[in-house]
Formats: C-alpha cells, structure tokens, sequence
C-alpha cells in the first residue's frame, strides 16, 4: 500500500504559559498579540494585513488574526526578532541566503556547528547569532571575491605589495554594493607564485 509522506507538524505555541494558551484556544490573535509573539510592531503587523499577508477576521471592530495564519507566515520569514516564541533566527532558505551556500551544504553547515535550532510548523528556524558567529569562522574559506582590507589581513600581504599586483593586473577586479572586490582565487595564485620564485632565487 502506497502511502504519503506528511512532515510533522510543531505547534510554536505549546512551550507558552497558561494565559497565552487560553488565548491560543480561541483559535484567533489581537494584532497586539500577533506583534508580541512575532517580536514585531504593531505598525509592522497593520501593514502586513493591508497587503494581505496576514488574514483577518473582523468581529466588533476588531482584527483578529487567525492562529494558523499567524503560523504560517511566522515559519516562513527569512529573519526573524526574538519573541516569546524563541531567539533571532533565520529560515533554511534565510541562512541560504546569509551564507550563499546550497541547502545540503548549509544543513551540514548548522550540523558541524551545532547551531540550534526550533521549529515552527514543519519548518526548522536557526539561531541567528550562533549561525552568523560560525560563518565568520568559516567565510573565508568559500569566499571567491573578497575586499582589499580582508585580503590583507586573512593572507597576511604587505599593503603595498598587495596594490602592486593589483596595479600589475594580476588580480581580476569587480564592483558589487558599490564595493571593489578582488579575485580571491588570483590572489592566492600570485602569493603561490612569489613564494616559489623566492625559494628559487635563495636556491640559487
């Protein structure tokens, strides 16, 4: 018999006390309720409902936001705030995206670091803090186009030398973010190539 796969559903609302659980009974949030579980304000959530984001149910002449409405846009937000509901994190595809890596690499990234994490719904949330803290110790490793300042420091260049290569053309040139950023590959070819053309004259 053929049967299909359903992921596990995580209710975000049942590590909550007693006065928020009765107020989760009700199946329905205040949109002063949605912005302190969400961690943000009052405005922000006014205007997600404006755009339709958030749907609402009118009763007395109040907005009252459904519970799994709330859930669902609350799993998917690239970053979100702290909240009652748990720590600055990013979604899969937010950390994706902080760390420009693909999603099998990013889940063995969180694995290796022991990023924590919770779900909301059927998707996992990472800790915001410990994953940015891991991908500095991580970034430069992956990174194909860093900037003058980061070259000199991660590979230990003397700041003249380094804008003697650049001056020589020996290092591919891109502007992004109205940033200048240089080859990593290239700086690490021409590092390479000098040390061994020392060795070989202290050979001689």
């Amino acid at each position: 018999m053929q049967t299909e796969y359903i992921k596990h559903y995580h209710d975000p609302f049942e590590h909550l006390d007693q006065k928020w659980q009765a107020i989760i009974a009700t199946g329905y949030l205040t949109v002063s309720q949605v912005a302190t579980l969400s961690g943000f304000t009052r405005q922000y959530i006014y205007q997600l409902i404006s755009e339709g984001v958030l749907t609402v149910k009118n009763r007395d002449g109040t907005k009252l936001v459904p519970c799994k409405s709330f859930v669902k846009w609350f799993s998917s937000l690239v970053v979100c705030p702290e909240s009652p509901l748990g720590y600055s994190s990013y979604s899969l595809k937010g950390l994706m995206d902080f760390t420009g890596m693909s999603r099998a690499w990013t889940l063995k990234f969180a694995d290796r670091h022991s990023i924590s994490s919770y779900y909301v719904g059927v998707f996992r949330r990472f800790h915001k803090i410990e994953a940015e803290n891991a991908w500095n110790r991580e970034w430069f490793k992956y990174a194909k186009w860093i900037t003058a300042e980061e070259a000199i420091i991660n590979f230990n260049i003397d700041e003249t030398v380094f804008y003697i290569m650049v001056a020589h053309h020996f290092i591919a040139i891109k502007r992004h973010d109205r940033r200048t950023l240089y080859s990593k590959r290239d700086i690490e070819k021409e590092i390479k190539w000098r040390k061994e053309h020392e060795q070989g004259i202290h050979k001689i």
